[in-house]
């Protein structure tokens, strides 16, 4: 499966920056990895899919990185290895109980569903009850907000 294209990825990341300005300054992370993803075959199926291109917003831009030092990043919290090209699970760095609830980094991802180009799965975490994903349809170049997957 191919990779996302940039025009869709900007989209993407656009919309995630947009959910990230809209909490409450106090609740957000003060930064924030975003990672792109091959096609899943369900939203339930995106933890532990390939990365293929990863950012990080400071707060204020967003840069491109390698997908591999995203990677790094997860498997030096969760104490794995980051020789794979997957994602491992979030590690209990990301336990937010000292921090009022919100992660200092942020995470979020997006992906197509498999067989699905007209729809795009974005998932956001940015603490312990602060996370989401939701099935946006691509329609003339815009995100319309579909079916939420999951809230936490």
């Amino acid at each position: 499966m191919e990779p996302l294209t940039k025009d869709i990825s900007q989209l993407a990341i656009a919309e995630i920056v947009e959910g990230w300005r809209s909490v409450v300054e106090s609740l957000r992370p003060d930064a924030m990895w975003i990672s792109s993803h091959l096609p899943v075959a369900s939203a339930d199926d995106m933890i532990g899919t390939d990365v293929n291109a990863a950012w990080f917003f400071d707060g204020k831009e967003v840069s491109p990185r390698q997908p591999v030092d995203f990677i790094r990043f997860i498997a030096v919290q969760s104490g794995g290895f980051w020789h794979s090209g997957t994602m491992p699970p979030p590690a209990a760095v990301f336990n937010a109980g000292s921090n009022g609830g919100r992660h200092e980094i942020g995470l979020a991802h997006f992906c197509h569903l498999e067989g699905r180009e007209d729809h795009l799965l974005i998932e956001t975490i940015f603490g312990g009850r602060y996370g989401r994903g939701v099935l946006y349809r691509i329609e003339d170049a815009k995100l319309v907000e579909g079916a939420m997957t999951w809230i936490s």
